[in-house]
């Protein structure tokens, strides 16, 4: 398992595209296998998951940084039967809560490259 933190300039932060694209992943040669958020008010609803986060964030008018942290977990292939949707959640949660967002709102995606 390799992590990394994908930074963005501050006029490029733009939560609603990112989580998007975490749940489609239409372009070449990728395929978003599902997705899933965490920590808003609505429970079934993504869109307006998203739209309750990106008002959350025009509340931040104190920083004038990025607001959106943007995370990548890579497995190895070979893994791949091993990682069920809870066992990703799992990964997911832990991840969270070893940065200190495990209360914040998050938009959360499987993607596989195509072959």
């Amino acid at each position: 398992m390799i992590s990394k933190h994908i930074t963005c300039k501050p006029q490029n932060d733009d939560y609603g595209r990112l989580a998007r694209y975490i749940a489609d992943a239409s372009h070449k040669g990728e395929k978003a296998l599902f997705s899933w958020f965490s920590g808003c008010w609505t429970e079934d609803d993504y869109q307006l998951a998203i739209e309750e986060v990106e008002m959350v964030q025009k509340t931040n008018v104190r920083t004038a940084k990025e607001k959106t942290y943007h995370l990548m977990v890579s497995f190895r292939p070979e893994d791949e039967d091993k990682l069920t949707q809870d066992v990703l959640r799992e990964i997911e949660l832990e991840f969270a809560r070893v940065l200190g967002f495990e209360e914040h709102q998050r938009h959360a995606g499987v993607h596989k490259k195509s072959r």
